[in-house]
């Protein structure tokens, strides 16, 4: 029989095994020239400090970009393994207006590495 028991809602499961009150971290970094965002998950948020999660559920990444000619993607996240640094390539897709017999069309001209672009990440775990 269900219980009303609030800590049970503050639980999280993953892969079959529940874990006690999950944390969220949450900060926005700004890309180095490589594309690349890094996050510290420790105590102090560098990389010496003591990591603040055992287990990393769910990293998301969104970038901060005001930019018409363009779309930000995020690619795969790589979490080093003490658990203290996360990492995440952001990608710059540009467009540009192809005509092609008289047509115009919108057509992805480049995918480079967004340089200097600001990157709010979210880290779940416990």
């Amino acid at each position: 029989m269900p219980t009303n028991n609030p800590v049970d809602t503050c639980k999280e499961h993953v892969n079959g095994t529940s874990y006690d009150i999950p944390r969220e971290f949450a900060k926005t970094v700004t890309t180095d020239a490589s594309g690349v965002a890094t996050v510290y998950l420790t105590s102090d948020e560098t990389a010496s400090g003591t990591a603040l999660f055992t287990n990393v559920f769910l990293p998301t990444a969104a970038a901060v970009v005001r930019d018409n000619s363009a779309i930000y993607q995020p690619g795969a996240f790589t979490l080093s393994g003490d658990n203290k640094t996360l990492t995440v390539n952001i990608k710059k897709q540009s467009f540009a207006l192809v005509t092609v017999v008289g047509i115009s069309v919108l057509g992805s001209t480049s995918m480079t590495n967004a340089n200097g672009v600001s990157v709010s990440i979210t880290v779940r775990g416990v």
